[in-house]
């Protein structure tokens, strides 16, 4: 047989150089084109074109390709879905002994594993038999090495099994076998870039002696600099002197460069500081307003999932169409997290979970409350209840009825017989495929579901072979949200824009390049070792092995210059590059490589866009948004008018008269007299999900002040949360019920010891306890200071001459230090002047949701002491000397504030109040939702 020939090209990187490769290639009938990386896939196919019998397939599927050609049995490449089934089922396998016992079973141990797998098998460690690594590897010590070569060997058997197998393997057989090229396997053009792949490198030799003609390409420096080394490696394996076609530009040559090298100039390089993230990607798409073309702009970033929604929301608002080829995590996409949330609805035996998917979007059914509510009747009986409803009920909607019925049936279905993953597969796309609310799908959803189901397909190849036992229902739900939490899906793209990349290679010809982001940790990223494969095991390792050494983590870093050299040859008219300031709370550092092109390019400095200046001025302005905002600040809305009521019939609204006055409340009348007029007119702005508040209804509705035994407390404090739990089950996602349920345990648990203990502590006698007093009751006098007092408190003590007035707060107070002692008073000196009246001493005992219970008196004679952190003592005559001091310092906090709200104003007053007030995103002056002007400014922000 005739040997082929195999020629080596090292290119100065850039899309017009690739593009110009490849058109070329393609003008003969037959042939292949490949690349190590798979970004550049797309753009490869796209300058190929129509009109060739030349086809673009990644590397592994040419590998495959020409395997089916030596005769050996056809097997499937392994995704990486596969792989990492395989990896997890192996680890759940592995002893004791191991050094990877106590991560064997964390998914983030598994990924890291993915890696460490995929490396292993570029250098032919794994899936190659030319030598026993492994034997070699525990004569020399590397007990490490060893257990990881034996855990992914059995990973491959498993995926054999399966009739998967991996490249590295593919490639191995290969090597032992012959073939008979021809047609358009016998031409094959491979970009390698600057990667070093020892078993590719074998491959390609080896396919070169079986006759065909390959064609490698290489990236180079223009000129002297120190980069791509590993280019010079891969050449140097292949023993072949690579052609250097081509010159570059005055940046690419001297980019790195040793010398001083001429050359063409790009049209403009320039140098943008921008105050954050988004202020910078705001600045970028005005500049592709000025420029127009968005066909030939582009815009890139390491940092894909920080820049990615910024850039695709402001070009919204600015009126950029931007493209973006990027990938987000499975479970991030909302049709994912609707299914998964119906799926685990049919799980439930509770009805009422349905209401949390169904009042989404995709479904859009807001009214099932109260049908959900009324066919609840308990564990294993609401979806027999259910399908009666639905069998026999005439006032239900059609629509609503074809839903609820789905899942019935999909259900029953379920909770027939165990079974195996390919046959839960089956059953979850028969509900997806023909679910009623999918009619109107959009492309984003559709790829969601395609991914949910090919994810859960390919993990039951691999779980077939290894676990062919039938799962439940519930089993197999938990399994598939581990799969589904570990996959990602694909964002459709937006049209025709600005492209948005996070990679070179994705890019063909383009005018103008925005790089975004350039700051020290990012461009270029920091060096790190592998978590798996260290540098010591690399080198330990490589010294194992035949070919060149494995890449550690400096020659990864040395990379990075490499990565932003590539960036540089990609536009042909413009380079932007730019970072943020300051990002979250600390100031950003410029990537260094901008001082190679400040000096390069003769650059004086970036251009900073201050961080007021909110958008260019008004006659520059592109967007019709840019516009509005640039005139407003141009010509500013009067400053706000004064925050005081001048409408007499507004002033009576609001008009404290002194009537109905809860305690509680005079202590927001202290704080910020709109917060206690808010409270008074809009009621029900209050917290209505305050979930754990409710938890202080649990003692008085079980009547705790009065039960005699701590059993039947304990009983009755559980019989009345699980009542509540009952009912809010349904309106939580799954994690914070489970948080709210062992929360709201140990805190009711907390509430009833506190009770009996501080009875053993201070002698109270329970049957002297009279619950649910109001204002106007013998116990508590209603008028006081000229209030008229409303509400109740939970219950009060007579005993001994002691009036001890029983309160639930969700914090006790814990001091009476000089900063907390108003707030105290203006709330509980209102129930020590209401008690005091036919008793010589008046005592509060407060308890609530924190871990400890205040007792709060006035008293010379009496001395009770702190009992530990749970039990706390505050006595007020410390502070004053006699009730009549208590009461004047009550008066005069009272004072000015009573004096606003009586006369029918609602004066706002700042404060550390603001953070929690229900009422901030009503005011004006709060602290979160001021509405003062400040002065942003205008001006030219490029």
């Amino acid at each position: 047989m005739p040997k082929g020939r195999l020629d080596v090209i090292s290119i100065i990187p850039g899309p017009k150089n690739v593009t110009r490769l490849v058109q070329r290639f393609g003008q003969n009938e037959y042939g292949l084109v490949t690349s190590l990386n798979d970004s550049q896939l797309p753009m490869l196919r796209a300058q190929l074109g129509d009109r060739t019998m030349v086809d673009v397939k990644s590397f592994g599927e040419v590998v495959r390709q020409v395997h089916l050609l030596t005769g050996m049995p056809p097997r499937r490449i392994a995704t990486s879905r596969q792989i990492l089934t395989a990896i997890s089922i192996v680890c759940s396998e592995i002893g004791s002994d191991s050094p990877f016992r106590k991560v064997a079973d964390m998914p983030g141990f598994h990924e890291c594993l993915l890696e460490a797998f995929r490396e292993l098998g570029h250098w032919g460690v794994i899936g190659a038999t030319t030598v026993d690594v492994q034997r070699l590897a525990a004569q020399t010590g590397l007990a490490k090495i060893g257990e990881l070569i034996e855990i992914f060997n059995e990973v491959i058997s498993l995926l054999e099994r399966a009739n998967a197998t991996i490249v590295a393997k593919m490639i191995a057989e290969c090597l032992d076998t012959n073939i008979d090229t021809d047609g358009q396997d016998s031409r094959l053009q491979f970009f390698m870039g600057s990667t070093v792949h020892p078993m590719a490198i074998r491959w390609i030799k080896w396919l070169v002696e079986e006759g065909a003609e390959v064609e490698v390409i290489l990236d180079r420096h223009a000129t002297d600099g120190d980069i791509f080394q590993l280019s010079k490696v891969v050449a140097a394996e292949l023993e072949v002197s690579p052609a250097e076609p081509g010159e570059g530009s005055r940046l690419i040559n001297n980019l790195f460069a040793k010398e001083k090298y001429s050359g063409a100039d790009l049209d403009w390089v320039e140098l943008h500081c921008c105050g954050d993230p988004l202020a910078e990607c705001e600045w970028a798409l005005r500049r592709c307003l000025e420029i127009g073309d968005y066909a030939a702009t582009a815009i890139l970033t390491r940092n894909l999932d920080k820049y990615g929604p910024i850039l695709l929301h402001a070009g919204e608002s600015l009126g950029v169409p931007v493209e973006s080829r990027r990938r987000i995590p499975l479970l991030a996409s909302g049709f994912a997290k609707v299914t998964l949330a119906a799926l685990k609805a049919v799980a439930s035996d509770d009805v009422r979970v349905l209401a949390t998917p169904l009042k989404t979007s995709y479904f859009g059914i807001d009214d099932l409350t109260q049908l959900l509510n009324e066919v609840h009747h308990g564990p294993e009986k609401d979806w027999e209840a259910l399908g009666n409803y639905l069998d026999h009920s005439t006032e239900i909607d059609d629509s609503v009825r074809v839903v609820l019925s789905h899942f019935r049936t999909f259900r029953t279905t379920c909770f027939e017989k165990a079974r195996g993953p390919a046959d839960w597969h089956s059953e979850l796309k028969t509900f997806l495929e023909s679910a009623p609310w999918l009619d109107n799908a959009q492309e984003r959803d559709l790829r969601a579901q395609t991914s949910m189901l090919s994810n859960l397909a390919q993990d039951a190849t691999i779980q077939l072979i290894q676990t062919p036992d039938p799962m439940t229902y519930h089993d197999w739900l938990s399994h598939a949200e581990r799969v589904w939490g570990m996959s990602d899906v694909s964002v459709p793209s937006t049209g025709d824009g600005v492209l948005l990349v996070s990679s070179p290679e994705e890019l063909s010809d383009i005018d103008n390049l925005f790089v975004l982001g350039m700051l020290e940790g990012s461009f270029p990223r920091r060096r790190s070792e592998d978590a798996i494969l260290s540098d010591d095991l690399k080198r330990r390792l490589s010294e194992l092995i035949d070919g060149p050494p494995m890449n550690d983590s400096f020659d990864i870093a040395r990379s990075e210059r490499d990565l932003f050299y590539r960036v540089c040859t990609c536009p042909a008219k413009a380079l932007y590059f730019s970072y943020p300031m300051s990002d979250g709370e600390s100031d950003n550092v410029p990537a260094f490589y901008l001082e190679e092109v400040k000096r390069i390019c003769g650059i004086e400095g970036a251009v900073v866009h201050p961080r007021r200046l909110l958008t260019p001025p008004v006659d520059e302005c592109q967007s019709p948004r840019d516009i509005a905002i640039a005139e407003r600040i141009q010509h500013p809305s009067l400053q706000s008018v004064d925050n005081v009521l001048k409408d007499e019939r507004a002033v009576e609204t609001v008009r404290f008269d002194m009537a109905d006055v809860n305690p509680r409340s005079l202590r927001s009348l202290v704080e910020c007299n709109y917060k206690f007029s808010a409270e008074r007119l809009l009621p029900e702005q209050q917290q209505a999900n305050d979930h754990w508040g409710w938890l202080l209804e649990v003692p008085r509705r079980a009547q705790l002040l009065t039960i005699s035994d701590i059993r039947a407390a304990r009983a009755e404090m559980k019989r009345v949360l699980d009542e509540y739990l009952d009912e809010l089950r349904p309106r939580l996602p799954a994690w914070e019920f489970e948080m709210m349920y062992h929360g709201s345990t140990r805190l009711v648990e907390g509430l009833v010891e506190r009770e009996f203990a501080s009875r053993d502590l201070w002698g109270r006698d329970p049957r002297n306890t009279v619950l649910d007093v109001k204002f106007g009751d013998p116990q508590l006098n209603p008028e006081r200071f000229k209030y008229r007092l409303s509400g109740k408190v939970e219950g009060i003590t007579d005993q001994d001459g002691v009036r001890i007035v029983h309160l639930y707060r969700r914090t006790p107070p814990k001091d009476t230090k000089e900063a907390a002692i108003d707030l105290y008073l203006s709330e509980y000196g209102m129930y020590f002047a209401s008690a005091w009246e036919g008793v010589s001493e008046v005592r509060l005992e407060i308890d609530g949701l924190s871990d400890h219970r205040t007792t709060l008196l006035f008293s010379e004679f009496t001395h009770l002491n702190k009992q530990g952190e749970q039990f706390l003592v505050l006595n007020l005559s410390r502070q004053f000397g006699n009730k009549i001091e208590l009461a004047d310092r009550m008066k005069d906090l009272l004072r000015n504030p009573k004096a606003i709200a009586v006369s029918g104003q609602m004066t706002t007053r700042a404060g550390d109040h603001c953070t929690y007030c229900s009422y901030a995103d009503l005011c004006r002056q709060s602290l979160g939702s001021s509405d003062d002007i400040f002065d942003f400014g205008g001006g030219t922000s490029g």
